[in-house]
C-alpha cells in the first residue's frame, strides 16, 4: 500500500544557526512521476450556479510514498471551455455551456529531472429548471409526480424527428398539441451533457421558444450529439410522459429565415437573427369549408415565398415577406395559370418561381406573376424545390396524384434541358 505523507515531513529542509525549520519548494527531481487527485470527476451546473472541484497534485517518489504538494509551478486547462483553474489547484466550471475539460499539473523544469506533468479530466453537465411564476409552489409536486399510463400525453408536433439544425440557430421551438386539460406541461430538453426542463402553465400554452443562455447551452454542451425532447403533461397527480424525438445540430450556418405552418394552420416566420417568431398568416383566410394554406416555398436569399391555396379551383400567389397577409385575398401575387397549382419553389433572388401545373413544371415571374421562359421537363413532374446559389432544379418525375418512389427523383439544369 502506497504511503502518503505529509508535505512537511518530507519536502526538504535545513536548519539556520537559530534552530529554525525552512520547508524548501518541491523539486521536480525530487519524484519520478506526478498525478493529479482525482483523476476524473463530473460537475453540474445548476441553474446557473458555479460547480468548484479541488485538484491536489501528488509526486510519487521512486520507492512508490507519495508527496501531497501544496504548490506547483503551474495548473493551466489545457482542453475545454468549460472552466477555469487557479493556481492552487481549484476548479470551476461555469458555464455557460458544459463539456469535457483536462486540467494539467506542471511541475519543473529541474535540472535533474526536467518538466513532470499529471492531469485530470473534468465532465462538465449544465443543468437548468424553468418555471412559470405561477406554478413555483407546486414544482416540487410536478418533478416527484409519479408516472402515468402515457395515453394522455401531449403529442410533439415540433421538431420533427431526426431533424438537423445548424449550430447558430438562435432559437428551438418546441410545438405540441394537447390531448387533453392540464394543470402544467413539462418540456424537457437534453443531451449527454445538459438537461432543460420548463414547467409551463397549461392555458392557451402549446409551443416554446428555447433562445439565449438556454439555447447555447443545451447547443455547445456535446455539438454533433444527438439531442431528445419530449413534452409531458401533469394533471394535478400525475405525469404522463410523452413519446421523445431526437435531433442533431450541425456545424452549419442559416442563411435565410425559417417560414413554416404550425399544427393550427398558422404560417410562422422565425427571424433567425434575433430569434424572434411571428405570424406571417395568423390563420388560414377562410373562403367555403375546404380553404387552407400549404405547399410552400421560400426565396433562398429570404425575399419573398410562394404558396398554394387549396381552394376551388386551386390558386398560386406570390407573397413579400412584409406583405400584410391578414386580408381576403392577402397582398399577394397571383400566378396567371387556368391549371390548378400544387407544389412550387422560388429561385434564388426571388426572381422566379418554378410550380407545377396540372402535372408539369411551369415558371412564372414571381413579381408580376406572369409565365416565364425557362427550359423544363415535359413529362409529369410536381414537389420542385431548389437551394442557394443553386443552377439547378429537383423534382419527382410523376404526377401529383400518383405514387412515386426514390427512383423517379430527377435533377435539371436551368441553363438548358
Amino acid at each position: 500500500m502506497r504511503r502518503v505523507l505529509a508535505l512537511a515531513f518530507l519536502l526538504a529542509s535545513c536548519v539556520t544557526g537559530e534552530g529554525d525549520v525552512v520547508i524548501l519548494p518541491p523539486r521536480a527531481g525530487a519524484f519520478a512521476s506526478l498525478r493529479v487527485d482525482p483523476p476524473s470527476a463530473t460537475l453540474t451546473i445548476a441553474d446557473g450556479r458555479p460547480a468548484r472541484l479541488q485538484l491536489l497534485a501528488i509526486g510519487v517518489r521512486e520507492d512508490g510514498t507519495e508527496v501531497a504538494l501544496e504548490t506547483v509551478d503551474a495548473w493551466d486547462v489545457v482542453e475545454g471551455r468549460a472552466g477555469f483553474v487557479d493556481a492552487g489547484g481549484l476548479f470551476t466550471a461555469e458555464g455557460p455551456a458544459g463539456g469535457e475539460v483536462r486540467v494539467v499539473a506542471r511541475l519543473g523544469p529541474d535540472s535533474e529531472a526536467g518538466v513532470l506533468q499529471a492531469s485530470a479530466a473534468v465532465t462538465v453537465r449544465v443543468e437548468r429548471t424553468r418555471v412559470d411564476a405561477e406554478l413555483e409552489a407546486m414544482l416540487e409536486a410536478v418533478l416527484e409526480a409519479p408516472p402515468g399510463d402515457g395515453s394522455e400525453a401531449p403529442t410533439l408536433l415540433h421538431p420533427l424527428a431526426g431533424a438537423e439544425v445548424p449550430v447558430d440557430l438562435p432559437a428551438l421551438d418546441v410545438q405540441w398539441e394537447p390531448r387533453r386539460a392540464a394543470r402544467a406541461y413539462v418540456v424537457t430538453l437534453e443531451n449527454v451533457l445538459a438537461r432543460l426542463r420548463y414547467v409551463v402553465e397549461s392555458a392557451d400554452v402549446s409551443s416554446l421558444l428555447v433562445r439565449d443562455a438556454d439555447k447555447l447551452a443545451l447547443f455547445e454542451s456535446a455539438t454533433g450529439e444527438p439531442i431528445d425532447v419530449r413534452v409531458d403533461l401533469f394533471d394535478g397527480t400525475r405525469v404522463h410522459r410523452g413519446d421523445t424525438v431526437s435531433l442533431r445540430v450541425i456545424p452549419g450556418a442559416l442563411l435565410t429565415d425559417v417560414v413554416y405552418f404550425d399544427a393550427t394552420g398558422r404560417l410562422l416566420l422565425l427571424d433567425w437573427r434575433a430569434g424572434r417568431r411571428s405570424a406571417l398568416l395568423p390563420s388560414p383566410p377562410e373562403r367555403g369549408e375546404d380553404r387552407c394554406v400549404g405547399c410552400h416555398a421560400v426565396d433562398p436569399e429570404g425575399g419573398r415565398f410562394y404558396a398554394a391555396l387549396y381552394d376551388a379551383p386551386r390558386e398560386g400567389f406570390t407573397f413579400a415577406f412584409d406583405a400584410d397577409l391578414t386580408g381576403d385575398p392577402a397582398e399577394g401575387t397571383a400566378l396567371e395559370t387556368s391549371g390548378e397549382l400544387a407544389f412550387g419553389t422560388v429561385l434564388p433572388g426571388g426572381e422566379l418561381v418554378i410550380a407545377g401545373v396540372d402535372g408539369q413544371l411551369q415558371a412564372f415571374d414571381a413579381e408580376t406573376g406572369e409565365p416565364a421562359e425557362l427550359s423544363l421537363p415535359e413529362e409529369p413532374a410536381t414537389q420542385p424545390a431548389t437551394g442557394l446559389g443553386a443552377d439547378a432544379v429537383a423534382y419527382v418525375r410523376a404526377n401529383a396524384t400518383e405514387r412515386f418512389t426514390a427512383g423517379d427523383l430527377r435533377l435539371v439544369s436551368l441553363e438548358g434541358p
